[in-house]
């Protein structure tokens, strides 16, 4: 509540252990789901690179949920998940207005494995499961980071969400470390990017 909309900050969460988050369960769900609700790319990638540039992945979606351990990928199903974001409402709904789209996105990931530097379109909350990941957390408004086009972009609905990558950025992070049974809450466009740690890894997104 002290963070929200506009500010990154770490939390605590008692998901860990739940069924529906195993990784058979997991493989389950994603046999179940439709292609389109399901992406899944190679791990090993640059902090910045070009949408255009990710590699495909070889194995099946089931098969890489299922050796995550040495896969080298990761693995986003989506599901909504309206009983945990409905407690986030008391807090979320007299500052922003009615929650209009209601989305989950569970990331099952290898170790090692790199999410490339990027915003999101939506307010979000990564919870940790199992293994743990380091988040490297940018300034919002840092028109140096991405500048006015980029913003321009995205409300065109014109912007992919991987962004321009440059290595004198780094100074300008703050990471975090978030091991099971926390979160982190990451304000609308704030850019990040994601490394896992030496433990296959599965995180929550709603």
């Amino acid at each position: 509540a002290a963070a929200y909309p506009a500010m990154p900050i770490k939390v605590k969460h008692n998901l860990c252990g739940h069924p529906l988050l195993t990784l058979e369960a997991l493989a389950e769900l994603a046999e179940a789901l439709p292609e389109h609700e399901i992406e899944y790319n190679p791990g090993k990638l640059p902090i910045g690179i070009k949408p255009e540039d990710v590699p495909k992945s070889e194995l099946s979606v089931t098969e890489t949920i299922r050796t995550i351990g040495r896969a080298g990928s990761w693995v986003a199903p989506k599901e909504l998940l309206h009983s945990v974001l409905d407690e986030l409402r008391p807090i979320v709904e007299p500052r922003t207005g009615a929650m209009m789209q209601l989305e989950g996105f569970v990331f099952i990931s290898s170790p090692g494995a790199v999410t490339p530097f990027h915003f999101d379109p939506e307010h979000n909350i990564l919870l940790q499961m199992t293994g743990c990941k380091t988040m490297s957390l940018f300034p919002v408004e840092d028109e140096v980071i991405f500048n006015a086009k980029v913003h321009e972009q995205f409300h065109l609905g014109q912007h992919h969400r991987n962004l321009p990558w440059e290595a004198s950025h780094v100074y300008k992070a703050t990471a975090e470390l978030i091991d099971p049974g926390e979160a982190v809450h990451v304000p609308v466009k704030a850019p990040h990017w994601v490394l896992v740690g030496g433990m296959p890894s599965i995180s929550l997104s709603i």
